[in-house]
């Protein structure tokens, strides 16, 4: 009876261990599967929100980037402000971070590193 009492818990923790990071794994995956085409959607709502003749005046840059933050922040992610540039043609260049939770991954060294994504995307107007 002993033994048996002495098996449960790393029985358990064995069958624990594959599920914690095959979910870690999904979650690290579907991240960096999102985040390029969020930082697109994002850049595509600074674009949008302008209308641009030439030189984006403080004001226009400014409403651009509350665009493109607000569509980050509906997915949790972060725009760095010293990276959003409007350039002369009307695009939008901006960098999005995101950081997601996970169970394993972030105790482990050789494998926290994944759980961090980091885009950079320049977003054009459109031609018509």
């Amino acid at each position: 009876m002993q033994a048996l009492r002495s098996r449960v818990p790393v029985t358990l923790a064995l069958i624990a261990l594959p599920i914690l990071l095959a979910a870690d794994a999904g979650a690290v995956t579907l991240m960096k599967l999102a985040v390029p085409d969020d930082a697109d959607e994002a850049g595509r709502a600074g674009v949008q929100a302008i209308m641009f003749n030439g030189v984006a005046t403080p004001e226009e840059a400014q409403l651009a980037f509350d665009a493109s933050k607000a569509v980050a922040d509906t997915h949790r992610e972060h725009i760095d402000p010293a990276s959003f540039t409007i350039t002369q043609d009307g695009a939008v260049t901006l960098t999005v971070s995101k950081h997601t939770g996970t169970v394993l991954f972030k105790h482990l060294p050789i494998l926290k590193g994944l759980t961090h994504t980091t885009v950079t995307t320049t977003v054009a107007r459109a031609s018509w």
